[in-house]
């Protein structure tokens, strides 16, 4: 879940600082009040375009970040070593920035990664529903691992993952003196070749 949220200088927002609480909560104002700038922050973090048009006026970079914590869950983890970054065991920290000439940077944990890979990871912490809508739960590549956490499959998975990489590395080792003896046949049918050479002459 989304426990910070960190605005600064995007659109009309100077400095914001939001810490959410476990549980539902909902953010409520009259039209104007700046509930679509919370959440058009949240999709520029999360990867959407964003343009120069919106850094606060007289500000040279707009920055977004958000802390996420997560419980239950190897996805994050595993999503964060598939990008080569080194996973935390309960929050992840995305940050972006885009400056007054069109340059836009992110990072996650303070590892800088392509805007691309921003909202891949960003995809697997949070469910945006706006004027763009996605949701993972329309995605069948994460069906299985919403099911493996449903049914506490994940000490399960785990003995599972152990127990292939152990078959894996037994194969390994099979195909190598499979080789080896192979090398070896060869090797015998060249000395008895060779005796029968000396024993002729």
């Amino acid at each position: 879940m989304l426990q910070r949220l960190y605005i600064k200088d995007f659109a009309i927002v100077d400095e914001l600082e939001i810490i959410f609480d476990s549980g539902f909560q909902v953010i409520t104002g009259e039209t104007g009040a700046g509930k679509s700038i919370l959440v058009g922050a949240i999709g520029f973090l999360c990867g959407e375009r964003g343009t120069t048009e919106i850094i606060r006026a007289g500000a040279q970079k707009a920055i977004m970040e958000g802390e996420f914590v997560f419980e239950n869950s190897n996805i994050p983890g595993k999503i964060l070593n598939s990008f080569e970054i080194e996973p935390s065991k309960s929050h992840i920290i995305l940050r972006r920035e885009i400056n007054d000439r069109g340059i836009s940077r992110a990072f996650v944990n303070d590892s800088p990664v392509k805007i691309s890979a921003l909202a891949t990871i960003s995809d697997y912490l949070i469910d945006l529903h706006g004027q763009h809508q996605h949701q993972s739960l329309l995605r069948p590549e994460t069906h299985i691992e919403y099911l493996d956490a449903f049914g506490q499959l994940s000490p399960v998975l785990l003995k599972y993952k152990q127990a292939l990489a152990k078959y894996q590395q037994d194969i390994q080792k099979l195909n190598e003196l499979k080789k080896y003896y192979d090398l070896l046949r060869e090797k015998q049918d060249l000395y008895k070749f060779q005796i029968d050479e000396l024993d002729k002459a």
